[in-house]
C-alpha cells in the first residue's frame, strides 16, 4: 500500500490562513458598508445580490411558519407551506435566521457573517485538497487559486482611467472580460462565489470529504473515510449539483489509483456514494415537493460556460498549462489516454468551430457565446472521436511514466462538459455552466507545476509571469469586491453594469416605500424583492418567485412585464390586477419604469396615487377586489 503523500503533521502556513481570513472579511464588511456608510444619495435596499431576496426571505421561514410572501394569495397550498422552500440551501438560511435571533443581530448582519464563515471554510478546504493533489506545488497552487487572474480587473481599471465607462456601448463590449472575474456567481474565480453562503459551505464540505477520501486511500486507513462520510451528506444536501460533481471526482480518482486493488477501490466507492445518497435523496424529495421548482430551473438555469469569458480569466495560465497537460497525458495507460486525448480533440475542434462561427457572424468585438455552443457542440464530437482514435493507434503496452494523473482528467472532462450543449441544446437542461466552479482548482494545480518547471528552465520568464498573474488577480479581486459586489462608483442607471447592483436604492425609493401599507404589491424586481424583505409585504413577483412560489417563473415574469409595458391596454392591466389580488402598484426610482407607462397608470381610474418622489410612484388599487 502506498504511503500518504502529505505529512498530516505539517502546519498550515500563516499566510494561507491570512488570505482566507482576508477573503472572509469581505462579506461582513460589505454589509456594514451598505448599512453604515452608503454612497451619498443612496440607502441600503436590504439586499446584496438579486438572489439575496431568496436567502433573506428564507431566514424568516421558521419564525413565520413557512409563510411565503411570493405565493399567490389563493394558492392551493395556502401561503404557509414547507414546499415554498424546496431547495435545501434555503433551509440552511433558515438556520442562519435562528442564529441571528440567538445572537440578537439583524438578519442582514447574520447574512454577511455567514458569508464570511463560508468563504473561510471554502478556501481552507481548497488548500488542504491542493496539498493532496499537488503535494510539490500546494502553496504555489493556493496562491494562484486565490490571487491569480486574467484580464478583467486590470482592463476595468484602465478603461475607467481612460473615461470609457461612460460610453453606452461599454457594457456590451466589456462583458466577456467582466463575466467570470467581476460578476458574482458560480464562476471559476473564488471571489465570485463568496456572496453565496450555500455555495461556499457546500463546496467546503464536498472538497473536505474528497480530501479525506484521498488520504484514506493513499494512507491505507479507514478513519479519514469515516470523517468524509460524516461531512458529505450535508454538502450534498445543501447543493445537490456540487455533491454530484464531488462524487464524480471521487470515482475518477479511484479509477486512476491503480496501485490499490480493485476490490478495495470498489469498497471506497461504495463508502463514498452511500453517504452522498443519504444527502441526495431527501434533497430530491424536497425539491419535488414544489410543483414548479424543477421546471423553473430547467427554464432559467440552462446555460453553458461562455468560452471567450473563460479564456479571458485563464489567458495567462494557458502559457504553461497546455505543455503541462500534454506532458502528463503522454504517460497515461491506453484507455485513460484515449479519454484524455478525446477531450483534448473535442476542445480543439470546439475552439476552431467557435472562432469560425464568431468571425462569420461578426461577433469578434462583442461576444455572443450563448448560441454558439448549440451550433458547434455536436460537430466538435468529430474532434473527440479523432483524438480517441489517435491515442489508440499510439497505445503503449507498458506505462513508463509516473502514476497517471487524475487531475488532468478532472480539468479536461469538466472543461469539455461545461462549454457543451450536446443534442442541439438538450444537454443544457443539466446546467453545465455550474461545472465551471470546479475548474479553477485543477487548473491552478497544473499551472503551478508548469510554473515550477518554467522557473527551473527560465527563471526570469517565470518570475515575470508570476507577477503578471498576481497583479491581474489582485486587481480583479479589488474591482469585483468594491465595484461589483460593493457600490463603489455606482450610480443607478448610469454606471457600468448598473443592472447587476441591487444592494443600493435611492432615498426617493426609501421614502415612497415607507408609504406602503398592508397588502400585496406589484413591482418589478429588485424593487419588489426589497419591499418583501424590508416591508414584509406580499409581492406578486420578484427574484424570490423563482423558488418560493407555486407559479411558473417564466410565465409570471412575462405577465408582469406585460403589465408594465407601455403598449398594454388598461383593461388588460385591470384583469391582471384582479387575478393577482393586488393592493398596490409600485414604480421604482432606482430601477425606473418607462415614463409613458407611469403616465398611463396615473390616468387609470382604478388606481390612485398615494406618494411620489423622483421617479418613485406608489399607486393604490381601487375597487378591484
Amino acid at each position: 500500500m502506498s504511503r500518504p503523500i502529505v505529512d498530516e503533521r505539517r502546519s498550515t502556513p500563516r499566510w494561507v490562513i491570512a488570505i482566507a481570513v482576508a477573503f472572509a472579511c469581505t462579506q461582513p464588511l460589505l454589509v456594514f458598508w451598505f448599512i453604515g456608510a452608503p454612497p451619498e444619495g443612496l440607502v441600503s435596499s436590504g439586499l446584496h445580490i438579486p438572489d439575496s431576496a431568496l436567502f433573506l426571505h428564507s431566514m424568516d421561514m421558521f419564525r413565520s411558519g413557512f409563510e411565503s410572501l411570493y405565493a399567490a394569495s389563493e394558492a392551493p397550498l395556502g401561503t404557509q407551506h414547507y414546499s415554498y422552500f424546496p431547495l435545501p440551501h434555503l433551509w440552511l438560511y433558515g438556520v442562519v435566521g435562528l442564529v441571528a435571533d440567538a445572537l440578537a443581530i439583524s438578519d442582514f448582519m447574520a447574512y454577511g457573517l455567514a458569508g464570511g464563515l463560508g468563504a473561510f471554510l471554502y478556501l481552507m478546504a481548497a488548500y488542504y485538497l491542493l496539498r493532496e493533489i499537488a503535494p510539490k506545488d500546494a502553496d504555489r497552487a493556493y496562491l494562484l487559486f486565490t490571487l491569480s487572474g486574467g484580464l478583467g480587473g486590470v482592463l476595468y481599471i484602465a478603461t475607467g482611467a481612460l473615461g470609457w465607462h461612460a460610453s453606452p456601448q461599454f457594457d456590451d463590449y466589456f462583458v466577456r472580460y467582466a463575466m467570470y472575474e467581476l460578476f458574482e456567481g458560480a464562476h471559476p474565480q473564488p471571489i465570485s462565489c463568496l456572496t453565496r453562503f450555500y455555495y461556499t459551505l457546500s463546496l467546503a464540505l464536498c472538497l473536505g470529504a474528497l480530501t479525506l477520501l484521498i488520504r484514506s486511500v493513499r494512507g491505507g486507513a479507514w478513519r479519514p473515510c469515516v470523517w468524509a462520510a460524516l461531512l458529505l451528506p450535508f454538502g450534498v444536501f445543501i447543493d445537490l449539483r456540487y455533491g454530484v460533481f464531488a462524487v464524480a471526482l471521487a470515482f475518477l480518482f479511484l479509477y486512476c489509483e491503480e496501485d490499490v486493488p480493485v476490490r478495495r477501490r470498489l469498497r471506497y466507492a461504495a463508502a463514498f456514494a452511500a453517504p452522498a445518497a443519504l444527502g441526495a435523496i431527501p434533497a430530491w424529495f424536497l425539491l419535488r415537493s414544489n410543483p414548479v421548482a424543477i421546471q423553473n430551473h430547467v427554464d432559467v438555469a440552462n446555460h453553458v460556460m461562455y468560452l471567450s469569458a473563460f479564456l479571458s480569466v485563464a489567458v495567462f495560465h494557458l502559457i504553461v498549462l497546455p505543455g503541462e497537460v500534454a506532458g502528463r497525458v503522454r504517460y497515461m495507460p491506453t484507455l485513460t489516454r484515449m479519454g484524455a486525448v478525446a477531450a483534448m480533440g473535442y476542445l480543439a475542434a470546439f475552439f476552431v468551430l467557435f472562432c469560425a462561427y464568431q468571425v462569420y457572424q461578426g461577433n469578434v468585438i462583442v461576444a455572443r457565446d450563448a448560441v454558439v455552443a448549440q451550433v458547434v457542440s455536436d460537430w466538435a464530437l468529430i474532434g473527440a472521436a479523432a483524438g480517441a482514435a489517435w491515442a489508440f493507434m499510439r497505445r503503449r503496452r507498458k506505462r513508463p511514466g509516473p502514476r497517471q494523473d487524475w487531475v488532468v482528467l478532472w480539468l479536461l472532462g469538466f472543461l469539455a462538459l461545461s462549454i457543451s450543449a450536446f443534442g442541439r441544446g438538450w444537454f443544457l437542461r443539466f446546467g453545465p455552466q455550474r461545472m465551471q466552479i470546479f475548474l479553477w482548482l485543477p487548473l491552478c494545480a497544473l499551472s503551478a507545476a508548469g510554473m515550477r518547471r518554467l522557473y527551473i528552465a527560465r527563471k526570469r520568464t517565470a518570475l515575470v509571469l508570476y507577477a503578471v498573474l498576481i497583479v491581474c488577480g489582485v486587481s480583479s479581486v479589488i474591482v469585483a469586491t468594491l465595484c461589483f459586489q460593493g457600490p463603489l462608483g455606482y450610480r443607478p442607471g448610469a454606471s457600468p453594469y448598473a443592472y447587476t447592483h441591487s444592494e443600493m436604492m435611492t432615498e426617493a425609493d426609501a421614502a415612497v416605500m415607507d408609504a406602503i401599507g398592508a397588502g400585496t404589491v406589484l413591482a418589478l424586481p429588485p424593487a419588489s424583492d426589497s419591499i418583501a424583505v424590508l416591508r414584509k409585504n406580499r409581492v406578486v413577483f420578484g427574484v424570490g418567485s423563482f423558488n418560493c412560489s407555486d407559479q411558473r417563473f417564466t410565465t409570471l415574469q412575462a405577465d408582469v412585464e406585460r403589465f408594465f409595458d407601455s403598449s398594454t391596454e388598461n383593461s388588460v392591466r385591470r384583469e391582471l390586477a384582479e387575478r393577482w389580488g393586488m393592493d398596490y402598484v409600485y414604480c421604482s426610482d432606482t430601477w425606473p419604469v418607462a415614463a409613458e407607462t407611469v403616465a398611463q397608470l396615473r390616468a387609470a381610474p382604478w388606481l390612485g396615487q398615494v406618494a411620489a418622489q423622483g421617479d418613485a410612484v406608489l399607486f393604490v388599487v381601487k375597487g378591484v377586489h
